[in-house]
């Protein structure tokens, strides 16, 4: 269980503690974008398992670096390990919106112990939303803070009487 939830603090890392973060960019804006936002997920996956906040403040979109960067060299690292297999679902409803799923075997260390986790597909954890801007795919946490301010909003809302 306490493996499950390694896992699941890497996927939602940032989205539910964080709740705003970020982005890769792909160099090569006319190659395929299925591949590109495959490589972007296999980066933010190794640099989070490696506690690289760096690289991931270099995954933002160059707008939200500033606003989130702090947060991230405060928050990123608290999960490491490696990854023995990954595999990426991409979802991509329009040219510049895409979700991507993930599952495979992870190693994480804990107390100086490697615990192996292995997620199947029917268990794939899902990485924030991503969106291309300028011919480059960022992860777009801010689309996250703002669903989650307004998921709090309508959950605080009062019943009319």
């Amino acid at each position: 269980m306490k493996k499950l939830i390694m896992i699941s603090v890497l996927a939602v890392f940032l989205a539910g503690s964080i709740a705003a973060l970020a982005g890769c960019g792909s160099s090569n804006s006319s190659s395929n974008s299925t591949d590109d936002i495959q490589k972007l997920a296999d980066a933010f996956v190794q640099a989070e398992l490696a506690g690289n906040a760096q690289a991931i403040i270099d995954m933002l979109p160059p707008a939200d670096r500033d606003t989130y960067g702090p947060i991230l060299q405060q928050s990123v690292g608290q999960v490491q390990g490696k990854v023995d297999e990954i595999h990426y679902q991409v979802d991509q409803p329009d040219a510049d919106h895409a979700t991507v799923t993930f599952w495979g075997t992870l190693e994480f260390v804990d107390n100086g112990q490697t615990i192996p986790q292995t997620i199947t597909q029917d268990q794939a954890q899902s990485l924030p939303p991503m969106v291309r801007q300028d011919g480059q795919w960022y992860f777009d946490f801010s689309s996250l803070m703002q669903s989650q301010t307004q998921s709090d909003q309508g959950s605080t809302a009062q019943p009319q009487q």
